[in-house]
């Protein structure tokens, strides 16, 4: 069964606020992803659909005209439906539009669903000053996590 196509039309990516955080840890906690420390500064998009409040999120720290993104997390049961794809996109362009016009994340997981979506495998060395220092990018638990990263779409 497609829950996504189930709920066509209703799916709602929108900013997340205060209320949100709870749910949003505890969807990271459910897919094994880190928490965000009280030190990262962590905007969040979150899609919701009428069958559950929170069903996935994309996180991102912006640095300059860089975006690092990060957290991208859909609840089990609406894996391979699209959701992942609509929170990163939905994501990209709410920061384009504030100005930012790069993108990097790192993933052990998910090489393949970033190339998709015009990310390239990138070297750490090369990224902008502002993202090689953040946490995200020297922690010690994401050193073998592939680095990525893509242009904003020109308008």
């Amino acid at each position: 069964m497609d829950l996504l196509k189930e709920h066509e039309g209703e799916l709602h990516l929108r900013k997340a606020c205060a209320e949100d955080i709870s749910a949003i840890f505890a969807l990271l906690e459910q897919v094994q992803l880190p928490l965000p420390l009280r030190n990262e500064s962590v905007a969040f998009l979150v899609a919701d659909l009428p069958a559950k409040s929170i069903a996935g999120c994309i996180g991102w720290e912006i640095h300059g005209k860089c975006a690092l993104l990060r957290s991208l997390a859909v609840d089990v049961i609406f894996r391979n439906c699209g959701m992942a794809t609509a929170l990163t996109e939905g994501a990209m362009d709410e920061l384009t539009k504030e100005g930012v016009t790069e993108f990097v994340l790192l993933t052990a997981s998910a090489v393949n669903f970033a190339a998709r979506l015009g990310f390239e495998r990138a070297d750490r060395n090369e990224l902008p000053a502002e993202i090689k220092e953040c946490l995200q990018v020297t922690s010690t638990t994401c050193q073998s996590a592939y680095c990525m990263r893509r242009k904003s779409s020109p308008e």
